[in-house]
């Protein structure tokens, strides 16, 4: 099921002001980042198309870097439609650590730059979570804690750039799981889950994925995902700890539906239970993807 929800340029300039002041008022400076990139591109394609002159700012900004600029936008609108009435300090610093880095993603590396997307990542999902209803702790150790009821849900994330990352990473994440499970002083039901974004190991140079319709589109991203968790899942379905329950596979990419001449930004979340899973955990788990996605697939157009 797909979410195809629509915005015009001039409402996403609108958002991009928000956040630069809501990062400017926890003292947070965009005059030399890759945010202040991203605004100067979405005002001048917000002006240019009122005025139909598209083709006259194509002369002057190549369509890639304006697509590059739209997809990093739209997770900063999720974070902060999410996560904005947090003040803690330890969410301040992951927004300061969100502001840096390069602003093409492809100039992104794993040994130096890769550390702002990562974090973005993790508040893109704690914003989701938070917009659903979850109670999310950002200030511990793990990347995102989740309390519902009595459950404490512990999330690592993880985004591999390449294939031969993948098992790394995996590793890595399942190792810091027991970490946490080990540390953890709550009297609720602790379970664990491994969130991988997919995006650079399908989509290293953000290229647009072409569909005619948007159920066609569905069925690509639904896809791509599944052949993914068919092709890894060895690598978290047995774990040593078994409060461990499984994955959340998570795609974000641009793409074009043709029969609409719609630029959109794709988001596809799909959830892998390991085999041993109880039935209430199961039941805990498909609430969860209900609430976070409302759907399989969230759509938000340029």
């Amino acid at each position: 099921m797909s979410n195809l929800s629509k915005i015009s340029f001039r409402d996403k300039s609108s958002k991009i002001e928000e956040i630069c002041s809501w990062l400017s008022g926890h003292g947070i400076k965009i005059d030399r980042s890759r945010v202040k990139t991203y605004r100067t591109h979405i005002n001048e394609i917000a002006d240019y198309y009122e005025e139909g002159k598209v083709d006259e700012l194509l002369k002057l900004r190549s369509f890639h870097e304006l697509v590059n600029s739209c997809f990093e936008v739209n997770e900063l609108i999720q974070i902060h439609e999410g996560l904005n009435d947090l003040k803690s300090q330890s969410f301040i610093e992951r927004l300061v650590e969100v502001n840096k880095g390069p602003i093409w993603l492809n100039a992104e590396n794993t040994s130096s730059s890769n550390r702002p997307r990562n974090i973005a990542f993790e508040l893109h999902l704690a914003a989701r979570f938070s917009k659903a209803g979850y109670e999310i702790d950002l200030s511990n150790d793990a990347d995102l804690i989740l309390k519902d009821h009595q459950y404490e849900i512990f999330i690592e994330c993880k985004r591999p750039h390449a294939d031969h990352g993948i098992h790394s990473s995996v590793k890595d994440a399942l190792s810091q799981l027991k970490k946490r499970y080990s540390s953890s002083k709550t009297s609720k039901t602790i379970r664990g889950l491994i969130a991988l974004s997919i995006s650079r190991v399908i989509n290293p140079d953000m290229y647009l994925l072409h569909s005619n319709t948007t159920d066609d589109l569905n069925i690509k991203l639904q896809s791509i995902n599944l052949t993914f968790i068919d092709q890894y899942k060895t690598n978290w379905s047995k774990p040593d700890d078994k409060r461990t329950i499984g994955a959340l596979i998570y795609l974000g990419l641009p793409a074009i539906i043709n029969d609409q001449n719609i630029l959109t930004n794709c988001n596809q979340f799909d959830f892998y239970l390991n085999d041993y899973v109880s039935n209430m955990d199961k039941d805990v788990l498909k609430i969860m993807m209900s609430r976070i996605i409302e759907g399989r697939i969230a759509i938000r157009p340029y």
